[in-house]
């Protein structure tokens, strides 16, 4: 089992809460370890938590849990938008976003919005921001 948490200041009303980083507790071999993420840029945190739960097998063998304050974060940030990592059937990654800006200004919603959630990986971008999955990685890969 692997719980992410995020660190920020409640006390602190702005679009990104008073950020500060991700914290996961993962089992490992029946002894609880935690591995902190924090670079004090959201998206590039949570990207690199995935990179390293994917890499150490955690996201493959165990359940990953969003602690309360994950979940609290995550619904009362203005500074963020959720984009689901998909693969398409040539097998490349893709971004999907749940709200689609129109030419004339409306916002609409997918039709596979669920499937998008169901089976993409969560992961953040800036709100004004859409960029691919390759520049995303770009973007947040750490040095």
């Amino acid at each position: 089992m692997a719980v992410i948490s995020i660190i920020y200041n409640e006390d602190i009303i702005m679009p990104d809460l008073g950020y500060y980083g991700i914290e996961l507790d993962y089992n490992n071999k029946n002894r609880i370890n935690s591995y902190f993420f924090n670079s004090g840029n959201f998206s590039k945190d949570w990207y690199n938590m995935w990179e390293f739960l994917i890499n150490e097998g955690i996201a493959d063998n165990e359940e990953v849990f969003y602690s309360e304050l994950c979940q609290r974060f995550i619904a009362n940030n203005t500074a963020y938008e959720a984009a689901y990592l998909s693969t398409e059937n040539d097998g490349q990654g893709i971004l999907k976003y749940l709200w689609n800006q129109e030419n004339d200004g409306q916002i609409s919603i997918p039709g596979d919005m669920g499937e998008i959630i169901a089976n993409g990986v969560e992961f953040f971008v800036r709100f004004g921001q859409r960029p691919t999955w390759e520049e995303f990685k770009i973007q947040n890969q750490s040095i």
